[in-house]
């Protein structure tokens, strides 16, 4: 599990956790995140367009309502889920 600088600053920024808590967090996601093909409907196109528009992406994680961006093992960035997809029963479970 790797961690790429920009993908770092986008965690404590976007995710307001420290310094330390972004290589944790990431393998967190990495492992126990839910991956793209868990999801269905307008999820699931929310996904496959974020995975179109991140081209060197190949794995896609929803960890505690975030989505992070990883190529292979490294972290390349993280954003919050937009508001609609929150609170879906297939984020929360």
């Amino acid at each position: 599990m790797h961690v790429t600088n920009h993908g770092g600053m986008r965690v404590r920024e976007r995710l307001g956790i420290p310094k330390k808590a972004v290589e944790r967090m990431a393998a967190l996601a990495l492992s126990e995140g839910k991956r793209h093909a868990d999801f269905a409907g307008s999820m699931r196109r929310y996904l496959d367009g974020v995975f179109l528009e991140h081209r060197s992406a190949n794995n896609l994680r929803v960890y505690a309502q975030h989505v992070f961006v990883f190529s292979g093992e490294a972290l390349i960035t993280a954003w919050q889920l937009p508001a609609k997809y929150r609170n879906s029963k297939a984020v929360l479970s």
